[in-house]
């Protein structure tokens, strides 16, 4: 079911559902990108591709300007950047013949 955006002023508002679609993932995914941006920030050690602080909240309910998600979704890093275990260096002397 599609989230309607929260409107205050002339701002259009997404919560997390609305960020879910927005990226593509599941709102559990969304969930997840903020719980960890939020540990992130309050631990001083935010990343790259971290979902942005909320623009504002209503109630409890973090909120973000589409604007924001847009450019968050537009600077963020691709796949598999950053992140894993590094490839094993291939054995030179097994290809030497």
């Amino acid at each position: 079911m599609a989230r309607t955006p929260r409107r205050r002023g002339a701002d259009e508002y997404v919560d997390l559902g609305g960020v879910a679609e927005m990226a593509g993932v599941t709102r559990g995914s969304a969930q997840t990108y903020h719980t960890r941006a939020t540990a992130h920030r309050r631990a001083d050690d935010a990343k790259p591709g971290d979902l942005p602080a909320p623009d504002a909240t209503f109630g409890q309910t973090p909120v973000w300007r589409r604007a924001t998600i847009t450019e968050w979704l537009d600077t963020r890093p691709g796949r598999g950047v950053g992140g894993g275990r590094p490839w094993a260096p291939k054995d030179q002397t097994a290809s030497a013949s």
